[in-house]
């Protein structure tokens, strides 16, 4: 069963393996580079998210692998303004291009209403993950 965080009035259960699963879904030009069905550890899987935009942002490699799973979620500029989000797993690979302002805010808003939930629901802070998603942005263009 699929439940919205924001819907949550109590903590998600812990699975066998005391992960909290879930999913990120990012959807671009019609493309589901991220979607429902790619379940990890939900925490630690918006961690890792925060660490992959703090490292696009200041120009390193953008790559990160879901903690659990074998797929490799990464940015890669193109120019203009313009990012190739992809996801590969296995041999499949989903890509799409984006406008890098527009993919880092909406990944923003979202991470920061995941965060804003759980220190609700467990009195725990996020602000190491906050401080990554929401850092300065010299990398972008203008």
């Amino acid at each position: 069963m699929y439940i919205e965080i924001t819907r949550n009035d109590e903590l998600p259960a812990k699975s066998h393996a005391q992960d909290r699963l879930g999913s990120i879904e990012l959807v671009i030009n019609g493309i589901a580079v991220l979607d429902r069905h790619m379940l990890d550890d939900i925490d630690t899987l918006w961690a890792h998210v925060a660490i992959l935009i703090d490292d696009y942002r200041n120009g390193r490699k953008a790559s990160m692998v879901f903690p659990s799973e074998q797929l490799e979620f990464s940015f890669t500029p193109i120019g203009r303004g313009q990012v190739v989000v992809a996801s590969v797993n296995g041999g499949d690979r989903l890509a799409a291009a984006a406008d890098e302002h527009e993919l880092i805010s909406v990944i923003q808003q979202a991470g920061n209403t995941y965060f804003d939930k759980m220190e609700t629901l467990t009195q725990r802070f996020y602000a190491k993950e906050r401080t990554l998603l929401s850092g300065h942005n010299p990398h972008l263009s203008t």
